[in-house]
């Protein structure tokens, strides 16, 4: 377990020592091991969850991994170089399947969605549920990181989200990234319409048109007002 890995690659010895050691403990014990190998912050609820395991028998099969030599001394999580040898023997597809389980988990147990939409992502997903979790996740962050809520975004477009509801979102964060917004989209209604109205007053003011942008602002609704003043 304290093999190396070296110039960023595993090594191959440590690799096939690993698959050994889980070929001939219960899939339970592998599926868990190939989940901790991601290396996430879960909750043994979380964790039982995506492996299919009660919290109890997750208790059980950590003491497998433990007696095997795979964890880290007096921890729970596995030795960093085990970790990578697991992921670099799994196929793509079991290693998207993988973190599928995990985001189904974090769903079932209300995480963060950013946390959920990220396990995802990786796992490829182009779902319902997927496309609801990348706009959540997208409009999590439009105000603090708007390149990365519009790359969400564009994951729940192709994930089937309907563009006309994302369009309030995708604006505010397109015009927080000082990119050019497009307001002659698809119709909405109700919040999402002042949202845009206050995207166009501001896009108006920082073009320099201040009587164009207060009376956006004032046909915005609050805080439209007191933007506009």
């Amino acid at each position: 377990a304290v093999a190396a890995t070296q110039a960023g690659t595993v090594s191959p010895v440590l690799v096939a020592r690993i698959q050994r050691r889980l070929a001939v403990v219960d899939p339970a014990v592998g599926r868990l091991a190939r989940v901790q190998a991601l290396r996430l912050e879960l909750t043994d609820d979380v964790l039982a969850a995506a492996t299919g395991l009660t919290v109890a028998e997750l208790a059980a099969h950590q003491r497998e991994l433990r007696d095997a030599g795979l964890l880290v001394p007096g921890g729970e999580s596995l030795v960093p170089a085990v970790a990578e040898a697991i992921l670099a023997e799994l196929p793509s597809a079991e290693r998207r399947r993988t973190h599928d389980a995990v985001a189904s988990a974090l769903i079932a147990g209300g995480a963060d969605p950013l946390v959920a939409a990220g396990q995802l992502r990786a796992a490829g997903a182009r779902t319902v549920v997927a496309g609801q979790l990348y706009r959540a996740a997208g409009a999590k962050v439009r105000f603090t990181d708007p390149e990365a809520a519009l790359a969400w975004f564009d994951d729940a477009v192709d994930a089937g989200a309907d563009p006309a509801e994302l369009l309030a979102d995708r604006a505010e964060a397109t015009a927080l990234a000082g990119l050019r917004v497009e307001l002659d989209g698809p119709a909405c209604s109700g919040a999402d319409v002042a949202r845009l109205a206050l995207v166009a007053g501001a896009m108006a003011a920082h073009d320099g048109r201040a009587d164009r942008a207060s009376q956006e602002l004032l046909d915005a609704g609050p805080p439209g007002p007191l933007l506009a003043v």
